[in-house]
């Protein structure tokens, strides 16, 4: 199964719509429960919304696209930190 991370980094570079990123990301924490962790609750909201109000598509696809990139950037932060810690391991080691 993808994180929604993962996931965010898809609707990000265009791999996967908005739309269909923000369902599997509000089924995702549908599933998990998560009631005080917050992150994710514009893809819930817009997920649940979309579908019945067509003439604010543009704003939840903008909203779903910018927390998508915030959530990107993490995983950037991420990848870079470990990255690092590689270099100084094999550093270390040499």
């Amino acid at each position: 199964m993808l994180s929604a991370i993962e996931l965010a980094h898809k609707i990000v570079s265009g791999e996967m719509s908005e739309k269909v990123g923000a369902d599997i990301i509000a089924d995702i924490s549908t599933k998990f429960d998560l009631p005080e962790f917050h992150e994710l609750d514009t893809f819930k909201y817009a997920s649940s919304e979309m579908p019945d109000r067509p003439f604010d598509e543009l704003m939840f696809k903008r909203g779903i696209f910018e927390e998508a990139t915030e959530l990107d950037g993490k995983r950037q932060e991420v990848t870079a930190r470990l990255a690092g810690e590689a270099r100084e391991e094999q550093k270390r080691l040499s």
